[in-house]
């Protein structure tokens, strides 16, 4: 299940927390302050990818797929480190 709302009146978390699930399903929101929200199984990769159009977007999110989890998780964790040393 996944929606797309508002952020602060129609997003996702405000359904959960009033309701307890994902009761509220909107196709698409404008996209200034919207938010996105979905329920994934256990394990699930969910690519994400922002840019200045649809396509750039798209494009981010299938290139995020082309390296392992592992590679991403370890140059983040690595970054993080950094900055907390910092």
């Amino acid at each position: 299940m996944t929606s797309a709302g508002y952020v602060g009146s129609s997003d996702g978390w405000h359904d959960f927390t009033a309701n307890g699930a994902l009761t509220w399903q909107y196709d698409i929101a404008a996209p200034v302050m919207s938010r996105s929200f979905g329920e994934l199984p256990r394990r699930a990769l969910w690519p994400l990818g922002f840019g200045t159009s649809r396509e750039s977007a798209a494009t981010l999110a299938f290139s995020a797929l082309t390296a392992p989890f592992e590679y991403a998780w370890e140059q983040h964790v690595s970054a993080w480190r950094t900055w907390q040393g910092s």
